[in-house]
C-alpha cells in the first residue's frame, strides 16, 4: 500500500450545452493514437476545463477552435488552452499526439521550495497566441517524455506521482523556452506585462498582501482591472493566484517540517487561527489536521520504504 497524490483534485471539466467530461486526477494524458471514440467524440463538442491543457499534434491535420477562433491544426503544434477557455478539437485522417491536462497545484506536489520559474513559465505559454511550434530539433525529446509520461499515467506503478512530475517539468520546461523564442520577436501586450509585475509582487509579498486592492495600488491601477487582465492572460483572477500561494506554503510547511497550525497561521500573516484553519478548508476541501496527517503518512511510508532498500543492499 502506498499513497498516491492522485484523486485529491477534480478538474470537473464542463461541456457546454454538451455532457461533462470527467477527470479525476491533477494531471492526464492521452494520445490521439489510442484514444477512445467517446473521448474523441466528447473533444469534438464545444467544452471548458477548470484546468490547463496542451493539445500538441504531432502528425496530422485537423482543427482546434478556441474561444471562437478557428486555428488550423499542423504538424508539430501545441495548442495551449487555459483554464474556462471554451474550445473543441477535430481531427481528420492518422492523427498522432496528445491531449495534456493539468492544474497549476501539480507542478508543486512533493517539492521542498517554490520556483517561480514555472508558475512564470505557464502564464508566458498561455499568453502566446496562435499556439506554439514545436522545433524540429526537439521533436525527438518531446516525444519520449511524452511516451514516457503516457507509459506513467497508465499503469499504477509506485511512486508514478513523482515520476510525472518530473517528466512533465521537463516537457514545460522545453515549451517555455520557445515561448520565450516567441516574445523575444513579438511586441509583448501592456496586459501580460502587468500579469508579470502582479506574479512578481506576489511571490515577494503574499505573506503580508492578501486582498488584491493590496497588489493593485503598489501596481497604481484599479483591483477590478487587475483581475481581469490576470484573467485574461492566465485563466484564473488575481485572488484566486493570491490564495492558492498562501496555501501552497502552508502545505508545504505542513508536511516538511514540524510546525504546529498555530506558527504556520503566524508565519503566514494569519493573526488568528481559526480564521486560517476556516480559509485553509474552504480552499482544500479538507481540515488543515487531516491533510498533515495524511501526508506525514505518505512521507513514513516513502522514507520506510528507501530504508528498505538501503538495508538489502547493504546485505548484499
Amino acid at each position: 500500500m502506498y499513497l498516491d497524490f492522485f484523486g485529491e483534485t477534480n478538474f470537473m471539466i464542463q461541456a457546454k450545452t454538451n455532457p461533462p467530461i470527467l477527470a479525476n486526477l491533477p494531471f492526464e494524458i492521452y494520445s490521439f493514437s489510442t484514444m477512445e471514440p467517446d473521448r474523441v467524440y466528447q473533444y469534438s463538442l464545444l467544452h471548458q476545463y477548470n484546468c490547463y491543457a496542451f493539445i500538441w499534434l504531432s502528425q496530422g491535420m485537423g482543427r482546434c477552435t478556441i474561444n471562437g477562433e478557428v486555428l488550423d491544426m499542423r504538424n508539430n503544434k501545441i495548442f495551449c488552452v487555459a483554464p474556462g477557455q471554451a474550445h473543441r478539437i477535430e481531427t481528420t485522417g492518422n492523427t498522432q499526439g496528445y491531449v495534456i491536462l493539468f492544474n497549476e497545484s501539480f507542478l508543486y506536489l512533493d517539492e521542498h521550495a517554490f520556483d517561480p520559474f514555472y508558475h512564470e513559465g505557464l502564464f508566458r505559454i498561455f499568453s502566446a497566441s496562435g499556439g506554439l511550434d514545436v522545433q524540429y530539433s526537439l521533436l525527438r525529446d518531446l516525444n519520449d517524455i511524452s511516451a514516457k509520461m503516457a507509459i506513467e499515467f497508465n499503469n499504477r506503478f509506485r511512486f508514478r506521482s513523482e515520476m510525472l512530475i518530473r517528466y512533465f517539468k521537463i516537457f514545460l520546461t522545453y515549451l517555455t523556452r520557445e515561448s520565450e523564442h516567441i516574445l523575444q520577436v513579438t511586441v509583448q501586450t501592456r496586459e501580460v506585462a502587468w500579469v508579470q509585475m502582479f506574479m512578481e509582487l506576489l511571490e515577494q509579498k503574499y505573506k503580508t498582501i492578501k486582498k488584491v486592492s493590496g497588489y493593485a495600488v503598489d501596481m497604481g491601477i484599479s483591483p477590478n482591472y487587475l483581475n481581469e487582465i490576470v484573467k485574461r492572460v492566465t485563466g484564473y483572477t488575481a485572488s484566486h493566484h493570491i490564495q492558492q500561494r498562501i496555501i501552497l506554503e502552508a502545505k508545504r510547511q505542513a508536511v516538511y517540517s514540524n510546525t504546529c497550525m498555530k506558527e504556520i497561521a503566524y508565519n503566514l500573516g494569519f493573526s488568528d487561527t481559526a480564521h486560517f484553519s476556516k480559509r485553509f478548508k474552504s480552499i482544500t476541501g479538507v481540515k488543515f489536521s487531516s491533510f498533515k496527517k495524511e501526508k506525514f503518512s505518505f512521507l513514513a511510508l516513502k522514507g520506510s520504504a528507501v530504508v528498505s532498500v538501503a538495508g538489502s543492499v547493504a546485505v548484499m
